[in-house]
């Protein structure tokens, strides 16, 4: 017996682990594994940081010293560049702003006043940083190393920038005494083109009034002009600033009487007038594509002249579609005119083709040759919803033939048409016996008058 229990305690004693014993033994070695291998990465990664860091630090301090180099502060603008080093690529952006004032910080320094130093700001960052990590900054003020003002004269601060607000480099600019002068004199020599800040200076400028004028190849301003100018006033030991915005032109081409699916003649002297929310821009002789300053809304482009820009308060609302209410006309229920969508284009782009929706009619002429004539009038005829029109225009379809059938395109509105001897004098007025409206229209025989109406009839 004692034998067999000897035996017995001896097979349990070499009966080595359970699986479960195992199993646990695994499980706190990889507790105890992962927590020493998170310890270490976090080590290295504390380690890079520290290193990417102080590498940073000695790029930003570099650059501070490179800046401190330039001798003409006129040459310090923004600058972003990147360098590699040990495999981390770091980013190294300068920011360079004139001070006229100490509570000014402006581009170009246009918050007026003397121009007194330069603020110049660098932050570099670097691959591999998280998302808490911050970047390394350093800051610096320049004093010019020469005076650039005089108390008995000024400074002008020029300052061009594009439809987002950004800066426009390249552009030149002319400063030029205007009239009056009032003391301003011809400068030595023009201001620089426009940095990378869109900024440019007229430094040492005797008093007076000036006009600055920016003009960049393929640019406009919001008033279409390619040479935009500016007035400024300068006064003795202070800075003027002129804000120009200019854009590259973006191209619009126009499609005339689109509501109107067969073949018709658009005057050659036609205008279209394309409406922005800054205003009517009125083009010329049925232009097929112009460049116009690239506004983000675009433009609703209306046939014939609905703003007069050389008289501002002479509107002629009988072109725009929306100055026509529903209601009955003639026993019609039409619905209320809608304006053309408006189209847009990026600088430089290109929009999709303008839709112009125009009235459309068909010309029996005289038995003889003659020229066709189109004259507006004020005011339609009562009873044909026509919203009238300040401006007054002829319009000319050159040379019919003899009893030709002529289908012609006219801005909406009332009209009366001419068979004429000259291309430019109405002389025989056609009566609404020889017109045949393609669209919405109204013929009134007292007067012979032809009312064009954009609306459509209510279903």
């Amino acid at each position: 017996m004692k034998a067999l229990r000897r035996r017995l305690a001896k097979q349990s004693a070499e009966a080595g682990l359970s699986l479960i014993e195992v199993i646990v033994a695994m499980m706190v070695f990889a507790l105890i594994a992962t927590g020493i291998g998170y310890t270490m990465i976090a080590a290295l990664n504390l380690t890079q940081d520290s290193t990417a860091r102080q590498q940073a630090a000695n790029l930003a301090s570099q650059e501070i010293d490179l800046t401190r180099s330039i001798d003409n502060l006129f040459n310090l603008v923004d600058k972003t560049t990147t360098e590699t080093i040990n495999g981390i690529t770091y980013t190294i952006k300068r920011t360079a702003r004139w001070v006229s004032d100490p509570n000014v910080d402006q581009r170009c320094g246009a918050g007026g006043g003397i121009l007194r130093y330069k603020r110049v700001n660098v932050t570099v960052a670097w691959t591999g940083m998280t998302s808490a990590t911050p970047t390394v900054h350093a800051d610096t003020v320049i004093d010019p190393g020469v005076r650039i003002n005089n108390p008995d004269l000024g400074t002008v601060l020029i300052t061009v920038s594009d439809s987002s607000g950004g800066p426009v480099a390249g552009a030149t600019v002319t400063v030029t005494p205007a009239t009056p002068a009032n003391g301003a004199t011809s400068l030595a020599s023009q201001p620089a083109v426009t940095d990378s800040l869109g900024c440019t200076y007229a430094l040492m400028v005797n008093p007076g009034n000036y006009d600055v004028t920016v003009t960049k190849s393929g640019y406009v301003d919001v008033t279409q002009n390619a040479t935009p100018s500016v007035l400024v006033s300068v006064a003795k030991s202070s800075a003027s600033s002129a804000m120009v915005t200019i854009d590259q032109g973006a191209t619009f081409p126009v499609t005339y009487a689109t509501n109107y699916s067969g073949p018709s003649i658009v005057p050659g002297n036609l205008d279209a007038s394309f409406v922005s929310t800054y205003g009517t821009s009125v083009k010329p002789n049925a232009p097929s594509s112009v460049t116009m300053f690239p506004f983000p809304a675009g433009y609703q482009v209306l046939a014939g002249v609905y703003n007069d820009p050389t008289t501002p308060a002479n509107f002629c609302k009988s072109v725009d579609p929306a100055e026509w209410p529903a209601g009955d006309t003639a026993g019609v229920d039409y619905l209320a005119g809608v304006r053309p969508a408006a189209v847009a284009a990026v600088p430089g782009g290109t929009a999709d083709p303008a839709a112009v929706p125009m009235g459309v009619v068909t010309v029996q002429m005289p038995v003889w040759p003659r020229y066709l004539l189109a004259v507006s009038q004020s005011s339609g005829p009562s009873g044909t919803a026509d919203p009238g029109c300040d401006v007054v225009k002829q319009y000319s379809f050159g040379l019919r033939g003899a009893a030709e059938n002529v289908t012609i395109a006219l801005p909406f509105g009332s009209w009366k048409l001419y068979a004429s001897w000259s291309s430019s004098t109405p002389y025989s007025q056609l009566s609404i016996s020889s017109l045949t409206p393609q669209t919405a229209a109204q013929l009134t025989s007292s007067g012979d008058i032809l009312t064009l109406d954009p609306r459509e009839v209510e279903p």
